[in-house]
């Protein structure tokens, strides 16, 4: 398998909420990404971990899994990103995360990724619609909403 099919600057340009980002931010943010290689089967985060970091995937298939031995809950493609809710919200890891074959991935600092939430509306905008769609995060929020 290749070794990235997509480089940091592509994923950036093509992912919501990171498009919206300037061109000059975008650049700028590639340089805080740090790539990284998993084997088949190696975990990227496991489930009560307390790293923060948003992972952008480049290569390869990543599953979300409950428990070890369990079959995956879902697989994330290249092109997306996953991790946001331990930075968004500093708690500890809800899932564990395992390559499924070789992967390649950009891992973004947390502290990089909030001071893009606090500081740019338009990509905070865009990071809220997609954890309402991807998550069903403000779910219980907008059925209570609904009955006032």
């Amino acid at each position: 398998m290749a070794e990235v099919s997509l480089s940091a600057g592509e994923l950036l340009a093509h992912i919501i909420p990171f498009q919206f980002l300037s061109s000059m931010q975008r650049l700028e943010l590639v340089r805080r990404l740090e790539k990284r290689k998993f084997r088949d089967g190696d975990y990227i985060v496991r489930a009560g971990d307390r790293s923060r970091e948003l992972f952008l995937l480049a290569c390869g298939q990543v599953e979300i899994v409950e428990r070890d031995h369990e079959p995956p809950r879902s697989i994330i493609e290249p092109g997306h990103y996953f991790g946001e809710r331990a930075a968004l919200f500093d708690s500890p890891r809800e899932v564990s995360v395992r390559a499924r074959g070789e992967v390649w991935l950009y891992a973004l600092p947390a502290v990089d990724f909030l001071r893009l939430v606090d500081r740019n509306p338009i990509f905070s905008q865009a990071m809220a619609n997609s954890l309402t769609v991807k998550q069903g995060i403000f779910l219980g929020y907008r059925r209570l909403w609904a009955r006032i």
